[in-house]
C-alpha cells in the first residue's frame, strides 16, 4: 500500500515510513514541550532549600511552649509567606533574605543591666544601640521580657516596613504560649 500525501504543489509523494515518522513527531512535540516545562518547574521549586534555625537547648516545658507558640504564628509577615525551617524551633517569611523568629534564643551578648528594653503590646523587646543607629544593618530584636527568648532576625531592606505592626502582631502568641519573667524597663 503506497500512500500519496502532497502538501505542496508539485512535491514528490511521501513514502509510508516518512509520514509514520511525520505523524509520530507532530504528536510528539507536544509531549515533549510539556516535559520541558514540567522539568523547569520542578528544578525552580527544588531551588529553596530550608532556612536553619538554631535554639538554645530546651528542657521539655520550654520546648512545649515554643511548639504552641510556633504553631500559632501567622502564615504571613512583613508581606511574605511563611517558609520551611530546619534545625531550631522557629520560623521564617520570605524566600530571599527571610525574616526568622527563633524560639529558645540565647541572650544577646550586647544586653546588660542598663541595656534598654522597649515594650510593644506587653511585650519587652531588646535592640542593640549599634543596630539602632545604622539604618542600613539587619536587625535583632530580642524578647527579654517572657522565657523562653524569642529572637526576631530583620534584614536590613525589611527593617522600615511597618516593624512595630508586625510586633503586635507577634504580642498575642508570645504572651499567650510563653511565661513573663521580667517586666521591661
Amino acid at each position: 500500500m503506497t500512500v500519496t500525501l502532497r502538501h505542496r504543489r508539485n512535491a514528490a509523494p511521501l513514502s509510508p515510513a516518512r509520514t509514520t515518522r511525520t505523524r509520530t513527531s507532530r504528536l510528539l512535540a507536544p509531549v515533549a514541550a510539556l516535559t520541558v516545562v514540567a522539568l523547569t518547574l520542578a528544578v525552580a521549586g527544588c531551588g529553596s532549600s530550608p532556612v536553619e534555625i538554631e535554639s538554645e537547648a530546651l528542657d521539655d516545658d520550654e520546648r512545649a511552649a515554643c511548639e504552641a507558640l510556633v504553631e500559632d504564628l501567622p502564615d504571613e509577615l512583613f508581606g511574605q509567606e511563611r517558609v520551611e525551617v530546619s534545625g531550631g524551633i522557629g520560623a521564617a517569611w520570605g524566600e530571599d533574605d527571610p525574616v526568622v523568629l527563633t524560639c529558645g534564643a540565647p541572650e544577646p551578648p550586647e544586653y546588660d543591666a542598663f541595656a534598654r528594653c522597649s515594650e510593644l503590646d506587653g511585650v519587652g523587646w531588646f535592640i542593640p544601640d549599634a543596630q539602632l543607629k545604622d539604618p542600613e544593618s539587619d536587625i535583632s530584636m530580642t524578647v527579654l521580657s517572657h522565657a523562653p527568648r524569642v529572637r526576631l532576625d530583620i534584614p536590613a531592606q525589611q527593617r522600615f516596613q511597618g516593624p512595630d505592626t508586625h510586633l503586635r502582631t507577634l504580642a498575642a502568641p508570645i504572651k499567650e504560649h510563653l511565661d513573663e519573667v521580667r517586666p521591661c524597663s
